[in-house]
């Protein structure tokens, strides 16, 4: 799906959501009006596969096994092709490789493949090969391997789960490149919606909750309404706190200025600053590691 051009309907309607003013106007505060112009936007993205959808409910049926999972991901030939390639890839490196689906979730276990499956679903419906869509991906790896890389410093139970939600924290961005013009995707008066972007697009996906507190609260986890588990605030502070470090270490979208480390997620994850040095020397292997993804995901590999 290529990019709306800047003249069309779709981003003449999300330009007057975010932007309901002239340039040279002062700023105004949104309205629900505007809110709701942005969520008709929205609306007319396309939907990730059912079959991710059904793959999801499966793979939480205490009922259901490898084989009737793989029956129905065998309902959508061109997503099991990526997840095989992805499974026999240098990233999981199954000696000998895989060839049968069944098989290669009987390695990955439900809930990795579950994320797998969400991720290669996610990058398939947005496209994302423009050069800001690459620069962006590349930063969404960075901040997927240093998640990756605090959940084993914390001995977190899912890391993949971690992984993916570093993957698809700028879900918002990802749907921005869909709505407008890559040259403009740079205005900040749409950029400072990214979040709720994401996070009504997750909802509309029907992504697990955890995730899309990551994806809609990753800039103020702390500021987040809905009432999250100690383990699902977990992952949106593993977020937060990878999303921080990347951009302090140079792997990001645009050149800003180097943010803090937020003391407060550290706080609540019993961390200290010296957990920045520990990340960057983990997520320089684990980035190595994830390239393949990029490769695949991005139609190269």
């Amino acid at each position: 799906m290529k990019p709306i051009s800047p003249w069309s309907s779709q981003a003449a309607r999300v330009r007057a959501a975010v932007d309901p003013k002239p340039p040279t106007a002062a700023p105004a505060t949104r309205t629900r009006g505007d809110l709701r112009r942005l969520a008709d936007a929205l609306e007319d993205l396309p939907s990730i596969p059912l079959v991710a959808h059904r793959v999801g409910e499966l793979v939480h049926d205490p009922q259901q096994d490898a084989r009737s999972i793989a029956d129905v991901m065998k309902g959508d030939p061109a997503l099991t092709a990526k997840v095989l390639k992805i499974v026999n890839s240098p990233y999981y490196a199954i000696p000998g490789g895989v060839t049968d689906i069944t098989r290669a979730i009987s390695f990955l276990g439900f809930g990795a493949l579950q994320q797998l499956v969400l991720t290669v679903s996610v990058f398939d419906t947005l496209d994302v090969r423009s050069a800001r869509g690459r620069r962006l991906f590349r930063h969404s790896l960075a901040v997927a391997a240093a998640s990756e890389a605090l959940a084993q410093i914390l001995g977190h139970a899912k890391p993949h789960d971690c992984f993916t939600a570093g993957l698809l924290h700028d879900l918002g961005h990802l749907a921005i490149l869909q709505l407008v013009h890559d040259e403009d995707a740079d205005d900040e008066s749409i950029l400072a919606t990214h979040e709720m972007i994401g996070d009504k697009l997750a909802t509309k996906w029907r992504f697990p909750v955890a995730l899309r507190g990551a994806i809609g609260a990753h800039h103020a986890p702390a500021a987040a309404n809905e009432p999250f588990t100690k383990q699902h605030r977990a992952l949106i502070d593993v977020t937060t706190l990878a999303d921080v470090i990347c951009r302090r270490n140079g792997y990001t979208v645009n050149e800003e200025e180097r943010p803090s480390l937020p003391p407060d997620v550290l706080s609540r994850l019993n961390l200290t600053t010296l957990v920045e040095e520990q990340t960057h020397d983990r997520l320089r292997w684990n980035l190595e590691r994830s390239e393949v993804l990029l490769r695949v995901l991005m139609g190269d590999g």
